[in-house]
């Protein structure tokens, strides 16, 4: 699928949040605080990241239709790995992919929760997501495509910069069908680099490219 372009993270669900959580600290992995999703998800988290992809230690803290599929798993296997979550680009594409196919996708459906930056304010983290059909489990495991968003409430991390025109009519993103932070775009009236000076006058274009290229800045940086 073109919308795909690898993991995100594994699901493991678990009957007790916070003694699985403490398993996983006992071993030495970093466990991030505790989350919890929207109302309707019924669900709490811990996630311990890894540098491209993460695992997600999943609770159950009210019944909800939305985590009837993790309950059921829960009474089926006791506990374990439930779902793998795939990075989609656009999960509205992946939508009609799959419809493409035969396929009939559950979703897409939107969500959030809290999470704490590293400066002590609070961002919210939003997902959109679409799951194949829930009679398709092979080897038992779900299977789901996260649109990441997530990524975005930390930090971002671009890649690639791209000079565009003011015209309107004229959408970088969509041309080269990339995702929300893959990009760093600065926009002026017929996408005019100006020559190098070193003058007290405003220079916005040379100071946004100098801006993209400095290596602190490509680590990445928090937002707002």
């Amino acid at each position: 699928m073109r919308s795909i372009i690898g993991l995100d993270h594994i699901v493991v669900m678990t009957h007790d949040l916070a003694a699985s959580a403490a398993r996983w600290q006992h071993l030495g992995f970093t466990v991030s605080p505790e989350g919890r999703h929207s109302a309707i998800m019924g669900t709490a988290n811990h996630t311990i990241m890894f540098q491209d992809d993460y695992l997600e230690l999943i609770g159950v803290i009210g019944e909800t239709e939305r985590n009837a599929n993790g309950r059921a798993f829960l009474a089926r296997r006791g506990e374990g790995i439930d779902r793998a979550a795939f990075t989609g680009t656009d999960v509205d594409a992946g939508v009609a992919e799959l419809k493409a196919r035969g396929i009939v996708a559950v979703g897409p459906h939107d969500f959030g929760r809290p999470v704490p930056l590293p400066d002590g304010r609070q961002a919210e983290a939003r997902f959109r997501v679409l799951r194949w059909p829930l009679d398709v489990r092979p080897g038992d495991l779900g299977i789901f495509t996260c649109q990441r968003y997530r990524q975005l409430a930390r930090e971002q991390v671009p890649r690639t910069m791209v000079v565009g025109c003011a015209d309107s009519r004229v959408d970088p993103t969509t041309i080269f069908s990339a995702a929300p932070g893959e990009l760093f775009v600065v926009r002026n009236v017929a996408a005019l680099v100006p020559p190098f000076e070193q003058t007290g006058t405003y220079h916005g274009t040379s100071a946004a490219l100098e801006f993209e290229v400095v290596p602190v800045v490509r680590t990445g940086f928090p937002l707002g």
